[in-house]
């Protein structure tokens, strides 16, 4: 399959907003949540004022559509994410549109944002994922490390190279 990778624009909000609702995980056979629960308090400051200073996200497309997001935003300790490690690493989020899952897109998407962060200076980057999603694997084999297990899900860190 034939896609690109470049930067989201500032236009393209929405399309962050939809694949922030993908990146929820549900499971295999349960009712996806509403939609609405991307508004939610403890989920809307991963979007809201999208465009801060450390906000970073990349789009994946083919010649005829947005197929996969990558983003990340920096949290501090006052406000965590639910993958907060600390105030210097930023929590990063992926989704791969469902059709499009399992051919390599969320691999590419991770090693081209790893190479811009580690341009950009950062050590590390976290992530939250729920122990069930399939994702996990993928994290494991692009060098995320469990830092952190919850009942229900991982903390997970990957050092960048200039760490």
């Amino acid at each position: 399959m034939n896609f690109f990778i470049r930067q989201l624009l500032p236009s393209e909000i929405n399309f962050l907003m939809e694949m922030f609702y993908e990146a929820i995980f549900v499971p295999d056979g349960e009712k996806p949540f509403d939609k609405s629960i991307i508004h939610h308090p403890q989920l809307e400051k991963y979007t809201y004022h999208w465009g801060k200073e450390h906000d970073l996200a990349f789009i994946a497309e083919t010649k005829r559509e947005k197929v996969g997001l990558i983003w990340t935003r920096l949290f501090t300790r006052k406000n965590p994410g639910f993958g907060y490690f600390d105030d210097s690493t930023p929590e990063l989020g992926m989704a791969v549109k469902p059709d499009y899952r399992n051919k390599g897109i969320g691999c590419m998407l991770l090693i081209r944002f790893f190479r811009e962060m580690e341009k950009r200076g950062y050590k590390k980057i976290s992530l939250s994922v729920d122990k069930r999603n399939r994702a996990v694997n993928l994290y494991k084999r692009t060098g995320f490390q469990i830092v952190k297990e919850n009942e229900s899900d991982f903390i997970m860190v990957k050092h960048l190279k200039n760490s």
